[in-house]
């Protein structure tokens, strides 16, 4: 199996003859000649036989293609046709989605066939413009959770201002520049991969897909990219949640204390402060302060303590729900760092190991499952998402 950034050509010839063997059950000799006799038949039939298990029994080897592909394209359409759906927030969770949508279109199933062919089975193009996506959703999205991060705490702390603020019309400048910024970040990968032709006998070669480390410096570039886009903002997501948590917190005791001892206009007041889409029931609005009967106070103040309460309760959900989104992305995102990282600064590193190899293609794979993942922490963690996507997905208009 050949992953992406270890090309055919530079697998060693133990690595390669122990992982023939173990698969042929055939012993290889030492010398040189017979290997290259040997070697290039025994792996066709590898690949034969791992098509055959594909197309006869119908083995899948793509773990999230359909959560991806189809899971995002579902969160898309919610957001689209549900006209109640378009708020701020769902506006940045579907562009998230369109990041994640990339990935299925143009990785997913070229990765496959690095799998299952000896050679990259695509055009010059296709392997550029590989590289350059998967870099582009994952910088997207990054850029995205930490505009879904700056704009909850803006809801959360400074709910008078943040309807202004987050005006549909900035809000569209928020998503051109956040593409623009990654396009321009990730437009070096272009010209950083390219197909080359490997000659891998007297009258043989083969297309391998590789990136070209003499244009660059790794070391630098993968560092810079880790510090750039992945530990500063994960560093700036997690003291904004911490604020807006903990903001949320002081909220939820702040209503129960007025709920013992304050008045429902003074209740009413803190609602419109701390929430300014909660709407007060029309009969709560009549009655304030100046209201003689204190049992009728009383119970207009529990009434109004309730709705802040239910509203914090939601804003503390999405909250986690966005929390778990960012938690996913770390998970399936720093492995894959610390493996460029080890690779490029560890001395010793060998990529043609067995280990060396794994790690490969688990950190990729654990790179396209984030793209599936969030729609299903959306159908898990959000009653309204849920609701929604069912009724999208029966035809339902209410």
């Amino acid at each position: 199996i050949v992953a992406a950034d270890i090309p055919f050509f530079k697998l060693s010839n133990d690595s390669f003859k122990r992982f023939v063997e173990h698969y042929t059950e055939e012993h290889i000799p030492d010398q040189t000649t017979l290997r290259k006799i040997n070697l290039p038949r025994l792996y066709e039939e590898i690949l034969i036989k791992i098509r055959k298990d594909l197309c006869e029994e119908k083995i899948w080897v793509s773990i999230d293609e359909t959560t991806d592909s189809k899971g995002n394209i579902l969160v898309i359409s919610v957001v689209i046709l549900r006209k109640r759906m378009r708020n701020p927030t769902n506006i940045l969770l579907m562009n998230l989605a369109f990041a994640d949508l990339s990935v299925s279109i143009f990785c997913i199933f070229q990765n496959l066939s690095l799998y299952l062919s000896s050679e990259w089975p695509l055009d010059d193009l296709m392997c550029k413009m590989y590289h350059f996506v998967q870099s582009l959703s994952y910088t997207t999205s990054i850029l995205t959770l930490v505009m879904i991060s700056i704009e909850r705490y803006l809801v959360i702390v400074f709910p008078l201002h943040a309807k202004n603020m987050l005006h549909k019309r900035k809000l569209m400048y928020a998503l051109i520049a956040i593409w623009l910024c990654s396009i321009l970040c990730c437009s070096p990968r272009l010209w950083m991969f390219g197909t080359v032709t490997v000659p891998t006998g007297p009258e043989e070669e083969v297309v391998a897909c590789i990136i070209k480390y003499h244009l660059y410096n790794p070391k630098i570039y993968h560092i810079v990219n880790f510090i750039a886009l992945f530990l500063v903002p994960i560093t700036v997501m997690t003291v904004i949640y911490s604020i807006v948590y903990c903001r949320l917190n002081d909220s939820e005791k702040s209503f129960k204390r007025l709920s013992r001892s304050g008045t429902s206009s003074t209740i009413r007041s803190k609602i419109e402060v701390d929430n300014e889409s909660t709407q007060i029931p029309l009969s709560a609005r009549k009655t304030d302060s100046r209201n003689k009967d204190p049992e009728s106070n009383k119970r207009n103040c529990v009434r109004l303590a309730k709705s802040g309460e239910l509203s914090i309760e939601k804003r503390r959900k999405l909250t986690i729900l966005l929390i778990a989104i960012v938690v996913g992305f770390f998970i399936c995102n720093f492995p894959l760092h610390c493996r460029k990282l080890i690779q490029d600064w560890y001395p010793n590193y060998d990529g043609t190991t067995d280990a060396a190899i794994i790690a490969t293609i688990a950190t990729n794979l654990l790179l396209f499952f984030n793209s599936g993942l969030n729609p299903l922490l959306y159908a898990l963690l959000s009653q309204n998402f849920r609701e929604n996507m069912a009724q999208i997905l029966c035809f339902r208009r209410n």
